[in-house]
């Protein structure tokens, strides 16, 4: 036992006056008794505890499992620093500012939806009024020296890393300034109204036009007066209201 204490001692000295260099490991404590805490490793069969430095380091070493793992604890204790708050994601950017999109795949892989959806008439359409690009690139495609062509290996390695299909927006200068993974042709068909402002098409009410009014030439007018008054001097009667009180 004293030769057992003895080891654990010098355990403590060496590590403290080593530092980092003596073996370390993650201990596990418990905590007992009221006003007069007593912290214990758990699972020991044996610890000694030492102070140094006026008791500004505490360094404990304990036979865990039959291994001699060392530990030290600056005291007072230092603040655990509060965790960044996540910062906002890049901003949405304006559909004006994407000029073309360029579609990387796994062409064998290409889901009938989406295959039906890269074809769809309207959505080329979409994208021709508004003079948008649109290329689909294969993901294993190599120029005429069998290796990736140099604009796209970017592209590429980020689609490989985000998943596939993924569609990039490019502006007008070729930054990226939007990256999205498509699993549907439904979602690239919204991806690509909310682009293009297609979804806010057909919403707005056209302006009603008045019924026709339907007139009679002047002959036919006049005509029509002689028939009612073929002399031209016909009495007129004007309407009499009466009122009961």
């Amino acid at each position: 036992m004293r030769a057992a204490l003895s080891v654990l001692a010098a355990s403590v000295m060496l590590y403290a006056v080593l530092g980092a260099s003596a073996s370390a490991g993650d201990l596990s404590y418990t905590a007992a008794g009221g006003e007069s805490l007593n912290v214990t490793v758990a699972n020991a069969t044996q610890q000694q505890w030492k102070l140094f430095d006026n008791g500004r380091l505490i360094v404990v070493a304990a036979v865990v499992d039959n291994k001699l793992v060392v530990e030290k604890f600056d005291w007072p204790f230092e603040p655990v620093p509060p965790e960044p708050e996540p910062q906002p994601g890049p901003p949405t950017p304006h559909p004006n500012s994407v000029t073309s999109l360029i579609w990387i795949e796994e062409s064998e892989s290409r889901s009938a939806d989406v295959a039906a959806a890269l074809v769809d008439a309207d959505l080329r359409q979409q994208l021709s009024q508004k003079k948008m690009g649109f290329r689909v690139v294969d993901v294993d495609v190599v120029d005429e020296n069998g290796e990736t062509p140099g604009d796209l290996r970017p592209l590429i390695v980020a689609a490989k890393a985000k998943g596939l299909p993924t569609v990039f927006g490019l502006d007008s200068e070729g930054r990226t300034v939007l990256e999205a993974r498509i699993t549907s042709g439904e979602q690239l068909r919204e991806l690509v109204k909310r682009l293009t402002g297609a979804s806010n098409q057909g919403q707005e009410q056209k302006p009603t036009t008045p019924p026709p009014v339907q007139t009679q030439p002047a002959a036919t007018q006049e005509s029509n007066a002689k028939s009612a008054c073929p002399s031209g001097s016909c009495r007129t009667y004007q309407p009499i209201f009466r009122f009961r009180r």
